[in-house]
């Protein structure tokens, strides 16, 4: 079929008159929910990870430094424990303090 022989559509009224103006909508499941009650649900949903890690890391760093302190050479255990935590730890704030720099640079 030749498109010569399709009708044309033709627009009989604007889609936006001259009046009036449309506000741009979002879909359903992009819209924000900017009560109070919302924004507190947000933060507690997003602040929920950090929390249990806050309390799981300290724990987890208790029943490691037993558990090697019980050992035959603990003093050396001890240290190698501690050597380490601190070049991590060392590590990783180089590594946040570099990443918020780069941030910083690109949000400004």
């Amino acid at each position: 079929m030749d498109t010569a022989d399709k009708p044309k559509k033709t627009l009989l009224e604007p889609l936006l008159s001259s009046n009036e103006q449309q506000e741009p909508s979002a879909p359903s499941h992009l819209k924000i929910d900017t009560t109070i009650t919302g924004a507190l649900k947000t933060i507690f949903n997003l602040s929920m990870y950090p929390i249990l890690g806050m309390l799981f890391h300290p724990a987890y760093h208790i029943i490691n430094t037993s558990v090697l302190g019980q050992m035959d050479n603990s003093d050396v255990t001890l240290a190698a424990l501690g050597l380490g935590t601190i070049t991590t730890s060392i590590f990783l704030m180089a590594l946040g303090f570099s990443l918020n720099g780069s941030l910083s640079t690109l949000i400004s």
